[in-house]
């Protein structure tokens, strides 16, 4: 049989402030503890999505992946992760790298501190891997194709000038792309791609659309481990 792979999605992690809109997105660092403990209790262990790619699926191991580049993730995510021998994916927005979610809080949502290059490249070396959220956050189902090309393109060439290697992966904005899309992030050099699709790893799957389980502020325990059974068992 198959080894199934859970990938495990994640934006934020910490202190939710007042005037959050997506409230869901805010783990808190309570139940993010609670949460690696039943991983474990289950019987993983956290990877990259990169090592998912490059060593096939592994039994005992699931990929812990955080969107945008949030600077809680150098902060809160990635130090607790360590401390477990574990690593994970954090998909990283380049043009705001230092800065702030400007792609949110333009429509009102809270700002919050993005990673530094700096932060990046520390996590990098202690095994964490970084991969490309594109370079402005835009929704590539929406634009040309030849501005999505130039999303792709830059966004690989700001990680390759930053951080350490030449290979990288990819997650799409919003969960925003056409099947085009998938293939130019193929064809510009991507090892893989994220969705916001639900469902777990399988191999043999388009490595371009890979689905996840949505991990937010509610999922406590039981409805955690009631998401990896959805994902494995019912594979949705």
């Amino acid at each position: 049989m198959a080894i199934k792979v859970p990938v495990l999605m994640y934006h934020k992690i910490g202190v939710r402030p007042d005037g959050a809109v997506i409230k869901g997105h805010y783990v808190s660092n309570d139940l993010f503890e609670r949460q690696l403990a039943a991983l474990k209790r289950f019987g993983y262990q956290g990877t990259t999505f990169q090592n998912l790619l490059q060593c096939g699926a592994q039994k005992g191991k699931a990929v812990l992946t955080f969107d945008d580049g949030y600077s809680n993730f150098a902060l809160n995510a990635a130090p607790r992760l360590a401390e477990l021998g574990w690593t994970g994916t954090v998909f990283v927005v380049t043009a705001y790298m230092g800065g702030e979610n400007t792609w949110d809080t333009n429509w009102g949502e809270a700002r919050e501190s993005i990673m530094t290059w700096d932060q990046a490249k520390e996590w990098q070396t202690k095994g964490m891997e970084i991969g490309s959220h594109t370079v402005h956050h835009p929704k590539l189902a929406e634009l040309s194709a030849e501005d999505s090309q130039q999303e792709l393109d830059q966004s690989l060439a700001d990680l390759r000038d930053h951080l350490d290697g030449k290979d990288f992966t990819f997650c799409y904005p919003f969960g925003s792309y056409l099947p085009a899309t998938a293939v130019q992030v193929r064809d510009a050099g991507y090892l893989g791609a994220t969705t916001v699709k639900k469902g777990c790893y399988l191999p043999g799957m388009d490595v371009f659309q890979v689905p996840r389980i949505n991990i937010r502020s509610d999922t406590v325990p039981p409805v955690f481990a009631y998401k990896l059974f959805r994902a494995l068992v019912l594979n949705r």
